[in-house]
Parts: C-alpha cells; sequence; structure tokens
C-alpha cells in the first residue's frame, strides 16, 4: 500500500518495520519544518514510526534550527512550498555551521538552493524513509568530538565557523572582505554575521570586536 506525504491521516495504517533499525548503532536525527501542523505532525508520526529520532520541530525557522543544531541533528526535512528569499539565505548561512544534510518537500520543483535535495509531496511513505536510509550518519563518538572542537573558540559560545567570522570582524574587515576570505557568499556573510552578533549577546559588529579585544588584554 502506498502512503502519500499529502495524507497526515494515512499514518494510522502504518505497520513499521523496525527490525532495520533494532540492529543500528545510530539512531539519525531529524528536524521538521512546516508551517501546516497536521502535515508536520504526519510527517514525525512517519519518521518515528521507523525509529528515526525527531529532535525538533515547527514551524518558526529559527527557532527550530537553533534548537536542532544544539541536539546535534543530522537532517532538516523542510516544506519548502512557502519558504521566502530571506529564509533560503538564513538556511544557507546555518548550514555553515553544522554538518548536516537539508532536503525539501516540494511539489515537483527543484531543491531550492543550499539544500541536498528535494522529495515530491505526493510520495510514498516508502520514498520517504528511502531518503533518510541512504544517508551516512557519523557514530555517537564522532558526533562527541566533532562538537569537542569548540575549545578551540576560546570559550565563546561559537562554532569554529562562527569564531573566525568573529576574529575577522575585530580585525575589521567588512563584509565583502570576509567573504572572500572564507570563500563564502556575501549574502551567507551577512547571515552569519547576525548570527554571531545574537550568540554573543551584542547589539551591533562593534560590540563583537570590542569584546574580543577584551579578551585578547
Amino acid at each position: 500500500m502506498t502512503l502519500s506525504l499529502a495524507d497526515p491521516n494515512a499514518i494510522r495504517a502504518l505497520a513499521p518495520a523496525r527490525a532495520f533499525f533494532l540492529l543500528r548503532l545510530v539512531v539519525m536525527r531529524i528536524a521538521v519544518i512546516a508551517p501546516d501542523g497536521l502535515f508536520r505532525d504526519g510527517l514525525i508520526a512517519m519518521l518515528t514510526a521507523e525509529r528515526f529520532v525527531v529532535v525538533a520541530a515547527g514551524c518558526d525557522y529559527h527557532a527550530c534550527f537553533q534548537g536542532a543544531i544544539e541536539r546535534g541533528v543530522d537532517a532538516f526535512l523542510i516544506d519548502a512550498k512557502t519558504l521566502t528569499a530571506d529564509e533560503v539565505a538564513y538556511i544557507e548561512g546555518a548550514r555553515l555551521y553544522g554538518g548536516f544534510c537539508l532536503f525539501a518537500i516540494s511539489d515537483g520543483d527543484s531543491p531550492p538552493d543550499g539544500f541536498d535535495g528535494s522529495i515530491d509531496r505526493s510520495a510514498s511513505r516508502e520514498s520517504l524513509i528511502a531518503l533518510f536510509r541512504g544517508l551516512n550518519i557519523e557514530p555517537p563518538i564522532v558526533r562527541s568530538q566533532r562538537r569537542g572542537r569548540r575549545a578551540i573558540t576560546h570559550g565563546f559560545p561559537l562554532s569554529e565557523r562562527e569564531y573566525e567570522l568573529a576574529s575577522l570582524i575585530a580585525k575589521g574587515y567588512q563584509n565583502g572582505q570576509i567573504a572572500e576570505t572564507m570563500d563564502l557568499k556575501e549574502q551567507s556573510v551577512k547571515n552569519l554575521v547576525s548570527l554571531v552578533i545574537r550568540k554573543l549577546g551584542c547589539q551591533n559588529r562593534v560590540q563583537v570586536a570590542l569584546r574580543f579585544l577584551d579578551t585578547s588584554k
């Protein structure tokens, strides 16, 4: 029987094939972002029935990304139907500090820029599960080591990439110079600058620079 992603009520008919994941030592962590609550709940039920772990879900992109990344997310499943250009730019910038995959649920269109792939809204449950089963996910010990690299950020609540950008801000670099130095698009730099300012509790890039100067004395 084929169950469509467009029919969340069909989840009641699922008979989960769990043996595959009972044999796995690595549990994939997925975040689901979709504006339609019923559709989102259906996706969550399909994924959890197959032993995936949904670490974050909602319609607020900023909140979901922050919460999911803190919980070591492996992949995002995002309903691209109502995505704005600003949200696509934010998502592209957010992935700079996380080793996760991005998949869009679309209406047959190509995935937005920065996404790794897409799945049609009318696709079957089996297609959805196969999409994630085909990914290579790090074992927990590797995840732990990756997160442990934050030690090189000298106590700042930033990822390595964010710390590098903040250091360049402290040196007086403008966005264009940062983009060239870090090999990023200027829009991605703008997104990352906003993220760093927010995470450091600052109001602007001048305060970021001053905070770095204070710690270097």
